[in-house]
């Protein structure tokens, strides 16, 4: 399967910004493969493994995890790129094929742009993002993570607005409350998202249903998942081990653009 270079759905995500039309580009990855192949191919406890690593706890009910399967179904459906597992991920486990498995047995792959699940490692490396983010006509984040002020001071911005969530099960090391309570009051927010407007998403499965909203209310939303804590130092995913440090955003920032708050 051809994979469509970072640099091309950059440029697709700035003429949707500039042209004041909506997008969504997300990414699946193994989590969201359990998810997808529940129940008929990955059991409960497998999938509770990665409910445990979003929000701390798998006590769901059914009708719960059908609905979280159902949003990120339909997330799918209406996206115009979405980043597939590469080989590299493949080998590492089958629940990193299940994505492809699942597009492919419900007829999607050749009805969006495909590129590599990686693309949010892609766009900061290829210093792609301040690209994206300078054809916005206003840029809101979604994430648990304190980046405004490193994130308006990088990228030049007048004014970010963050929607905060809580944070993940596996670094926050507690339960949360994402699903359903912060969930449907997010939902709720993004129905009022502006026209022209790029949001920044980082919120593991619940993050490809926030982009869907924000599409259909005529916004262009971005999935970058773990590059909000790339950029704020915590190392929550095992690529970050090596290089957080090329990712941290105060280790971007030139001294004298910095505001120093007392």
């Amino acid at each position: 399967m051809n994979l469509t270079p970072a640099a091309d759905i950059a440029a697709l995500v700035c003429d949707r910004l500039r042209a004041h039309h909506s997008c969504s580009v997300i990414r699946l990855g193994d989590g969201e493969g359990r998810l997808l192949g529940w129940p008929d191919r990955v059991d409960f406890d497998t999938l509770g493994k990665h409910l445990y690593f979003w929000f701390g706890h798998a006590d769901f009910s059914h009708d719960d995890i059908l609905r979280m399967q159902r949003d990120l179904e339909a997330a799918i459906y209406t996206s115009d790129v979405i980043g597939l597992p590469n080989a590299e991920n493949y080998a590492k486990d089958e629940l990193w094929q299940e994505p492809q498995r699942w597009m492919e047995e419900h007829g999607l792959l050749g009805h969006h742009v495909i590129c590599d699940h990686e693309l949010h490692l892609q766009l900061w490396r290829e210093e792609l993002l301040p690209e994206i983010v300078a054809a916005a006509d206003r840029v809101s984040i979604i994430t648990c993570r304190q980046v405004v002020d490193e994130m308006r001071d990088y990228f030049e911005l007048p004014y970010l607005k963050c929607y905060k969530i809580p944070e993940e099960g596996h670094t926050g090391r507690m339960r949360t409350k994402h699903f359903p309570n912060t969930y449907d009051q997010l939902l709720e927010e993004l129905k009022h998202n502006a026209i022209g407007e790029l949001c920044l998403v980082g919120a593991g499965v619940l993050g490809k249903a926030y982009c869907a909203w924000i599409r259909r209310a005529g916004g262009v939303a971005l999935d970058v998942g773990s590059l909000f804590d790339a950029f704020a130092g915590v190392e929550s995913r095992s690529y970050l081990s090596d290089c957080l440090g090329d990712f941290a955003l105060m280790a971007h920032v030139e001294p004298e653009a910095k505001t120093v708050v007392q």
